[in-house]
């Protein structure tokens, strides 16, 4: 399984990095900066545990860079940018490909389904706090909090992807 990470700040960046760390592949696309970093230094995570390095984990600052199609995406992008993203990443999804929304907001299922269809759009909560302090660098305030999922399809089962989730 591949996942992308889609518009990797804060959540993106700390479930990616969860993702990986657990051994599964997975590619960030975020901002210059951010990408700069994680390549130099690594993705630095800090929590009220301590401190890791996720050396692991690929990451892009563009979808042309992107090496494998995705399985699974995690969208993190701002809602306003939704659609735009849909579009350009559409092409190059894999068939089976899910696409779970992480956003902030409301109605960004809705804009997920009318551009990649139904069967493809998971509903997701996040009840992390997190924060991207600087390039390179998320930080997760509490130990607490989590990630519910909802696929809008009701026939699309969702275990695989908690089973996802609980293991990272």
């Amino acid at each position: 399984m591949h996942v992308l990470c889609f518009g990797a700040g804060a959540i993106g960046s700390l479930v990616g990095a969860r993702l990986s760390e657990s051994g599964v592949a997975v590619t960030l696309l975020a901002r210059r900066d951010h990408v700069a970093a994680i390549r130099t230094r690594g993705l630095i995570v800090e929590t009220p545990r301590g401190r890791t390095v996720c050396k692991n984990v690929d990451s892009i600052t563009a979808l042309d860079d992107l090496a494998v199609r995705p399985d699974l995406v995690l969208l993190t992008v701002k809602a306003y940018h939704t659609v735009a993203a849909l579009e350009a990443l559409r092409p190059l999804l894999a068939d089976h490909a899910a696409i779970v929304s992480l956003q902030n907001g409301i109605g960004n299922e809705e804009q997920i389904a009318a551009v990649c269809g139904i069967p493809r759009t998971i509903a997701a909560t996040v009840t992390i706090s997190a924060s991207r302090p600087r390039p390179g660098v998320v930080r997760q305030h509490t130990m607490a909090g989590g990630i519910g999922v909802a696929p809008l399809d009701p026939r699309r089962e969702a275990s695989d992807l908690v089973g996802l989730f609980r293991g990272a």
